[in-house]
């Protein structure tokens, strides 16, 4: 064997312990609210897989600054909550309009972030509880 095989068969060896990269994973969420969630809504923003937490912070804030059904009042207070990495984020709202029913959760699996969201919505819900669905939930990074 010649000496560029084996370097060669060595630095093909050395690359098997190599980690693959792993997935951009940085998570923020942004939330806005008044005292009165029935009343003004919930404006909610969240980024997942972004190249770092700056960028997932304004991914999120944009998001709930756009969000859909709040009043404009509302998406003025849209703040950053938190950031994460390797996590799975999940929302949960009550669908109907004029309620108070919402919750978010961010956890290692999506199956916890989900049963967490949900049941955060339906301790905000009152008797609407059993209205809240999963509205939306997103992973970042290794997290599943």
């Amino acid at each position: 064997m010649t000496s560029f095989s084996i370097r060669t068969i060595a630095l093909l060896a050395l690359t098997a312990f190599v980690p693959a990269p792993q997935a951009d994973a940085a998570g923020a969420i942004a939330v806005g609210q008044t005292t009165n969630v029935a009343k003004d809504g919930v404006a909610i923003g969240w980024a997942t897989g972004s190249v770092n937490k700056e960028r997932a912070e304004s991914v999120a804030k944009q998001k709930c600054l756009d969000f859909k059904g709040a009043p404009q009042t509302t998406r003025d207070r849209c703040r950053i909550i938190t950031t994460f990495e390797n996590q799975c984020i999940a929302i949960s709202l009550d669908p109907k309009a004029g309620t108070p029913g919402y919750g978010y959760a961010i956890r290692p699996t999506l199956t916890e972030a989900k049963g967490e969201a949900l049941e955060r919505c339906r301790s905000t819900a009152g008797d609407r509880a059993k209205q809240c669905v999963d509205s939306d939930s997103s992973c970042d990074g290794s997290a599943r």
